[in-house]
C-alpha cells in the first residue's frame, strides 16, 4: 500500500509550469528553430518537475520515504520518534537527524490564528501510521 501526500495547489501550479513549456515547446516547433525559445521551455519544465511535482510524502508499510528537491529520505518506522508540523512537516529519528518535508506546508497565518492546518492534519495521520505499522 502506498499513500502519497502533496500539496494540491502547488501541484497545480507545477502542471500549469508544464502546460506554458507545452505552448512554448509547440510555438518553437511551428515557427522556425529558437534555441533560446527551446532553452526556456526546458528550463520552466525543469523548475516545475524540482519544486512543484517532484516533492512528495510517500507512506509505505515499511518505511516514510519524504522527496524534497533534491534529496530522498527513506526512514524506517523504527527510526522514527516524533512527526510534527510548524510551516513545513518535520519528521525527527532516533539517531537525532531531523528530515523537513517541501510537499507540505502551513500558511502563517493559520499560526497565528490558531487553526488547524493540512499540515498538523497530515502529521496526525503520519503519527497514527507510525504506531500501527511500529506495532
Amino acid at each position: 500500500m502506498v499513500i502519497r501526500y502533496r500539496s494540491g495547489s502547488i501541484l497545480a501550479l507545477g502542471w500549469a509550469l508544464v502546460g506554458v513549456a507545452v505552448i512554448i515547446l509547440f510555438g518553437v516547433l511551428r515557427q522556425n528553430f529558437s534555441s533560446d525559445s527551446l532553452l526556456v521551455a526546458i528550463l520552466i519544465s525543469a523548475l516545475a518537475w524540482l519544486v512543484a511535482l517532484r516533492p512528495a510524502i510517500l507512506v509505505y508499510e515499511h518505511a516514510l520515504v519524504i522527496q524534497n528537491v533534491f534529496r530522498k529520505y527513506e526512514i524506517p518506522w523504527a527510526a522514527i520518534t516524533q512527526i510534527s508540523s510548524s510551516l513545513l512537516l518535520i519528521v525527527r529519528t532516533e539517531d537525532g537527524k531531523t528530515v523537513t518535508s517541501w510537499a507540505i506546508s502551513s500558511s502563517a497565518r493559520s499560526r497565528i490564528r490558531g487553526e488547524t492546518s493540512r499540515a498538523d492534519e497530515i502529521a496526525f495521520e503520519l503519527e497514527n501510521y507510525r504506531n500501527t505499522y511500529n506495532s
